[in-house]
């Protein structure tokens, strides 16, 4: 029962911090459910034995940011085999539609023991502890149903111990559902006071970095551009353009990967990713005769529409600045240092927005004809007049009807 008497602990520290009347009312329900089996032992009405085929899987039995572990699974399997049963009981909401009771937490083991019955190793008879939430109070505890699985993942084995990844889903699905802003100090707080109540073995410092990467997710989450790394702003561009991928050039001395022919380089302003960028599209082109196209996207997560066309603009500032200061120091040279035959501006306002008292048509990644494209010339005609852009490549103006 030491398990039991751990969340019996952690249960009552949650309680104590919690101001919200719905999460009160549910934590502490839990709590006179676990102090009753923690006092009563097998004796309480709430620990009984069941059969497997008594149970189900529930929508919400897998909190986890990855689901099953088959190692897991197969350790908790020789765990049966030898002993005979199962160490610790699994957490149950009564069910009635179907007669079986929903597993919410204890996937693993309730997997392990499917998987022996099916393979004959032990009896359908085989009996499974588990402590049984009447369904009388399935809408009280289902505030806290989520904490609960965290706080049972984090006993001893033969739990899985939850992971980074368990910690950051938990905190996101929690700012979620209590509608936390967590770019505001009390509710970040609130958050992170609570899982260092459930999480008792991560340091403070482990979770405050996860809970500031959920903090900047959300962010992302409720944005209305979209955001996405090097990788997935590559894969969109592919995709939207219907184009292949190859690796048969040489640059270098080393293959490059080329799509339909022609060199693809992913620019951006973030740290140094321009400068290394521009040096790789400057060998492309000096050591082959293939097209060189630039495609652009905001790398700023926290950012909104109008950070989106700001960094267009600096983007366009910095190439200008190449240019102007090639020419001054041996005039005529700018243009031939400008690697790209064209440059393609990722989409990423997802939404209509207003931009200099201009109001800008939404923009869909997926589509090719939301893509601004800026070739060669029309950038070096642009900046040969000291212009380093011009509006139509930041933003698409909405035509009003």
């Amino acid at each position: 029962m030491r398990e039991v008497e751990l969340s019996v602990s952690i249960l009552k520290d949650l309680v104590s911090i919690e101001k919200d009347t719905k999460e009160l009312s549910s934590l502490g329900s839990l709590l006179e459910i676990f102090e009753d089996v923690l006092e009563n032992k097998q004796d309480s009405p709430y620990f009984v034995d069941v059969g497997y085929h008594q149970l189900v899987l529930s929508s919400s039995s897998q909190a986890r940011a990855v689901t099953i572990d088959p190692a897991h699974v197969k350790e908790i399997e020789e765990s049966i085999e030898s002993t005979g049963k199962l160490r610790e009981p699994l957490f149950v909401q009564e069910g009635t539609a179907s007669g079986k009771s929903d597993v919410e937490n204890g996937v693993h083991r309730f997997n392990a023991a499917g998987n022996l019955i099916k393979r004959g190793v032990i009896d359908h008879s085989f009996r499974i502890p588990v402590i049984m939430i009447p369904y009388k109070l399935k809408s009280t505890v289902s505030a806290a149903l989520h904490t609960m699985q965290m706080i049972l993942n984090e006993q001893s084995a033969p739990k899985k111990p939850n992971t980074t990844s368990d910690i950051k889903k938990y905190m996101l699905t929690e700012a979620r559902r209590q509608n936390l802003d967590l770019n505001k100090e009390d509710d970040y707080t609130y958050l992170l006071n609570k899982c260092q109540i459930i999480y008792r073995n991560k340091t403070l410092q482990s979770l405050k970095s996860l809970l500031t990467r959920a903090k900047k997710q959300q962010v992302q989450d409720r944005s209305d551009v979209f955001h996405g790394t090097v990788a997935d702003f590559k894969k969109v561009y592919i995709q939207a353009h219907d184009i292949k991928a190859e690796s048969h050039v040489k640059v270098k001395g080393k293959k490059v990967e080329t799509y339909n022919d022609e060199f693809v380089v992913f620019l951006s302003t973030l740290g140094g990713n321009m400068i290394k960028s521009h040096s790789a599209a400057l060998n492309y082109k000096y050591e082959t005769t293939l097209p060189v196209n630039g495609v652009f996207a905001c790398q700023d997560s926290g950012g909104d529409s109008s950070t989106v066309i700001e960094s267009r603009k600096t983007f366009f500032k910095e190439l200008y600045y190449c240019y102007a200061r090639n020419e001054k120091l041996s005039p005529g040279s700018g243009g031939a240092l400008m690697p790209y035959d064209n440059i393609f501006i990722i989409p990423q306002n997802i939404a209509e927005f207003k931009y200099s008292d201009v109001v800008c048509q939404a923009e869909n990644w997926m589509d090719k004809e939301c893509y601004i494209k800026v070739s060669r010339d029309q950038i070096l005609e642009s900046f040969g007049g000291s212009i380093p852009f011009e509006d139509e490549w930041l933003y698409k103006e909405k035509k009003l009807n």
